[in-house]
Parts: structure tokens; C-alpha cells; sequence
């Protein structure tokens, strides 16, 4: 297992744009076989169906709109919450600040 770093994430424009260090699973959870993708700029395509949430512990999501998550990112820079991306046919479906 790596510990990923991002440093910038921002929603625009119909892409997610990610820069940092990301690991990528095909399957949620799965550290063992997560693959390291280096330092670098990722984007994601996400349309009107992208889901913006925070999540943690046994409380209820907390969803934004695309405005919303990003102002949400801006107060939790240094906070060390994981950046989770799900991805299904090639577009964002999830994207998620956790605990």
C-alpha cells in the first residue's frame, strides 16, 4: 500500500481534475493489489449525474454541488481525508472526501 498525496482537486467544466500521487483499485477497498500512479495531473469526466459527497463513520453523506465541493475542498487541504474517485464507463460517478 502507497500513501497517495493530492494537492489540488477541482470540479469544472465537466471534469474533475486531481493533481498529487492517486492509487488506482479496480476493486473499492483492495490495498493489496492498489496500483501506485505517480505524481501527476488526473482528470476524470463527470456530468449532471457526478455525485459530490463527504462521507465518514455511521453518518448520512454529506452532498454538494459541484460550487459547493469545491469551496468544501478548499477548507480540508490539510486535513489528510482521502480523495475517493469511483469510476464506471469512463465517467465519475462518486467522487468523495472520507474519514
Amino acid at each position: 500500500m502507497s500513501i497517495a498525496d493530492t494537492y489540488s482537486v477541482e470540479a469544472k467544466d465537466g471534469s474533475l481534475t486531481v493533481k498529487g500521487s492517486m492509487d488506482h483499485m479496480i476493486n473499492p477497498g483492495d490495498y493489496e493489489n492498489a496500483k501506485k500512479l505517480d505524481n501527476n495531473t488526473y482528470n476524470f469526466k463527470i456530468n449532471e449525474n457526478t455525485k459530490f459527497q463527504a462521507t465518514g463513520g455511521m453518518a448520512e453523506p454529506q452532498t454538494f454541488t459541484i460550487d459547493e465541493f469545491n469551496e468544501y475542498y478548499k477548507g480540508i487541504t490539510e486535513s489528510g481525508l482521502a480523495l475517493i474517485v469511483e469510476v464506471k464507463d469512463g465517467i465519475a460517478q462518486t467522487v468523495s472526501f472520507s474519514s
